[in-house]
């Protein structure tokens, strides 16, 4: 499907015109089945495309991911509010296209819908995580200050939001940011966005910047940072700006060196470039489902393979230590408060109210979970067309914490 008949599909399935319980709209087309078509196309991704940048997995040994006892958990039930659904029935729900739970190390379920196998699928926010552990490494090392701006480290975005910004507040998402003094719409500005890189047609009747750093650059401040919280993909960029300028190397080089070609991946991972060949931090990253296991995996076991260190045991506990109460309250206070009661935010990873617990979120239904207390992994890699995060994030935190009670029984 062509990338316009993409996004008009999209945007159909969320308009008025549509009746999202069916998916009929205007003249009885179908949109919603239309939009789900369009979207998983887009989903998978081809290996050879060329904006695409592969980040090496190295030499390093495949960690096997070993087989447990097959447990059907899709047929399990669980509860959100006064209503009962079982697993199955939400992963439909979000156009699920593939789904792996580990317990203690080993797989007790997998599996793939739609004629879909272990491919690469794009993991659209949850790359933010990524980027996130591999900052917070680098902040462990001292070799980025969380407490110093954009600017500091890239002279050129002085004079912008984002150069104003400390890292600390960049990866927490403590900022609410405008662009080229327009009033703040998140649809409009996350579409322009996806042209800049793109993802999506640009209309005719916009002048676009060139490319995410030339965007970058007509960031303005709406409140000062770390008064208020918003979910803004120009964080990402600018933390990868940063890491970019210290580490010497392409955002796919960093995450190879110090992440992708030492914890095990059976495969590279792909990035999406923008015309200037400069990968889009906050939402370009591609992998198969169990290479996302892997890394929760990795998460889990607090860094480490075996007996190898990958991520420092401090760094993985930091990505824990973010709920605070300013970030709570600011959290709370956003538009994902309502369905993510409880919930913080730290370093690019959402967490849930349960302790030693993390969560890597994307569009389109893209999730990866971590309990080490529960000794479990979840991950499912989806096409959810006309539902977000922010619309199931309660029915999803139920799922998958009855999923970890059910399977430590």
């Amino acid at each position: 499907l062509s990338s316009s008949r993409i996004s008009r599909c999209m945007a159909l399935s969320s308009t008025s015109s549509v009746n999202l319980s069916n998916g009929v709209g205007i003249g009885g087309i179908n949109y919603h089945r239309l939009a789900m078509s369009a979207v998983r196309s887009s989903m998978f991704v081809q290996r050879d495309r060329s904006n695409m940048r592969e980040v090496s997995r190295g030499s390093s040994e495949v960690s096997v991911l070993p087989t447990g006892d097959n447990l059907d958990v899709p047929s399990w039930t669980f509860q959100s509010g006064n209503v009962t659904t079982t697993v199955d029935q939400f992963l439909q729900e979000i156009d699920n296209d593939s789904f792996i739970v580990m317990r203690s190390g080993e797989v007790v379920h997998e599996s793939y819908r739609h004629g879909q196998s272990d491919s690469f699928h794009q993991l659209a926010s949850m790359s933010k995580s990524v980027v996130g552990v591999v900052a917070s490494m680098m902040i462990y090392e001292g070799l980025i200050d969380p407490q110093r701006t954009l600017a500091d480290y890239v002279p050129t975005f002085a004079g912008c939001a984002y150069g104003e910004t400390t890292v600390a507040h960049l990866l927490d998402m403590r900022t609410k940011i405008k662009y080229e003094g327009r009033e703040y719409d998140q649809l409009v500005e996350a579409t322009r966005f996806f042209g800049v890189v793109g993802l999506v047609p640009k209309e005719d009747s916009i002048d676009y910047p060139a490319d995410i750093r030339s965007w970058m650059q007509t960031s303005q401040h709406e409140v000062v940072p770390g008064v208020s919280w918003r979910y803004e993909n120009g964080n990402t960029e600018a933390v990868a700006e940063v890491m970019m300028t210290v580490g010497g190397h392409s955002l796919s080089e960093l995450i190879s060196e110090r992440l992708w070609s030492r914890f095990g991946a059976e495969t590279v991972a792909l990035w999406q470039l923008d015309s200037s060949g400069r990968e889009m931090a906050s939402g370009g990253l591609s992998m198969t489902l169990r290479d996302v296991a892997r890394l929760g995996e990795l998460l889990r076991n607090n860094g480490t393979v075996g007996e190898q260190i990958v991520v420092p045991a401090h760094t993985v506990q930091g990505l824990r230590s973010g709920l605070a109460g300013d970030v709570l309250q600011s959290l709370a206070a956003s538009d994902f408060g309502p369905a993510l009661p409880g919930y913080g935010y730290h370093n690019f990873w959402w967490l849930p109210p349960k302790a030693g617990t993390l969560l890597a979120t994307g569009r389109f239904g893209q999730h990866l979970y971590v309990s080490e207390n529960e000794e479990v992994t979840i991950a499912m890699l989806s096409s959810a067309a006309s539902v977000g995060f922010k619309m199931y994030g309660d029915r999803l935190t139920a799922m998958l914490e009855s999923i970890c009670e059910n399977i430590s029984r």
